[in-house]
């Protein structure tokens, strides 16, 4: 999603990696991913989802909210994302697994210590998926195995998602 809103040389213009990410979000949907190389952070949110998941969804249902896996959402012919998850009928859920600094600045400052790209995949997420809110979680586990969840809800952020409406009108 970050790629989307990036501008190319020219004032305004779409960049390469814009038709990059296209390209590449249609290939992954119609013949799966690639096979890629991963590396710590990749790997360290591979294991850790899962158990973030888990937590998030206890937590949420004993506020009487469902929390659901789900799969690749697609919007007109040119546009997909997946979330990790589906909370309630409104919102959508995207999990993080960030380094022990990131994790505790997001803690103690909030939404203004999520880097930019999260901010604009989980908008994205909203986008496709019709949902007007998200929620971010983010998951650190110590070195002695102690797990910290921290979650924080995004609404709808009207000037990413018409910056989407102008690089990607619906097909």
């Amino acid at each position: 999603a970050e790629n989307l809103l990036m501008n190319g040389r020219a004032k305004d213009s779409i960049g390469m990696s814009f038709y990059s990410y296209i390209y590449e979000t249609v290939e992954n949907h119609l013949f799966g991913e690639e096979e890629q190389f991963e590396n710590f952070d990749t790997q360290r949110g591979n294991e850790l989802e899962p158990i973030a998941f888990e937590e998030f969804k206890r937590e949420m249902a004993m506020q009487f909210i469902e929390v659901t896996k789900c799969g690749f959402f697609t919007l007109g012919d040119h546009e997909g994302s997946s979330p990790d998850g589906l909370v309630g009928g409104d919102a959508v859920l995207e999990i993080k697994a960030p380094r022990r600094r990131k994790f505790f600045e997001i803690v103690r400052v909030g939404i203004d210590a999520v880097d930019k790209g999260w901010k604009e995949q989980i908008q994205h997420q909203m986008r496709v998926t019709g949902r007007n809110r998200g929620y971010l979680l983010f998951i650190y586990v110590s070195d002695a195995g102690e797990k910290y969840t921290h979650s924080i809800e995004v609404e709808i952020d009207i000037d990413i998602q018409s910056k989407f409406d102008e690089r990607l009108p619906i097909a």
